[in-house]
């Protein structure tokens, strides 16, 4: 492999490690955001593919790759977003959605808070190119809503 090449993808992986690695919620615990997640794969997956894919300059070919990739992996991500609130906000706490590329996302609130907690649990499964047979990816993740004071006065 070109060294360029080489050189090209370390960086691009680099830098999808360290954006997802440094996010911290708010008591301190580390957390990976979604969307940061995607667009880090999604960039290290289609800048190597381009990179491969362009003979003459795979330079070229993996910015070009990698900055595809990380819009792609960013519209995913936001597809997940927008069934997951389509979920915490139906009756039967059910959603799907799908995309005009046939990308298809669904989301189920599987556990409902308790009397201690305001969490709730949601399964997000994510199906691509139409595919509805294996899903490319099942994940489950605890949705926390904010306690909100107010007073009276």
């Amino acid at each position: 492999m070109n060294k360029s090449i080489r050189l090209f993808l370390f960086f691009c992986l680099l830098v999808s490690l360290f954006n997802s690695g440094c996010a911290v919620d708010a008591t301190g615990k580390r957390t990976i955001n979604t969307q940061d997640l995607f667009m880090g794969i999604g960039a290290v997956a289609g800048g190597a593919v381009g990179a491969i894919a362009d003979d003459r300059k795979p330079l070229r070919g993996g910015v070009i790759g990698a900055v595809g990739g990380a819009l792609a992996g960013y519209a995913l991500a936001e597809l997940q977003k927008k069934a997951v609130q389509k979920a915490l906000e139906a009756k039967n706490g059910k959603s799907t959605i799908k995309d005009e590329k046939g990308n298809v996302v669904e989301a189920e609130v599987v556990k409902q808070p308790t009397g201690h907690t305001e969490c709730k649990t949601i399964r997000i499964i994510t199906y691509e190119n139409g595919d509805m047979k294996n899903p490319t990816s099942e994940k489950a993740e605890k949705i926390c809503e904010e306690h909100k004071i107010t007073y009276h006065q």
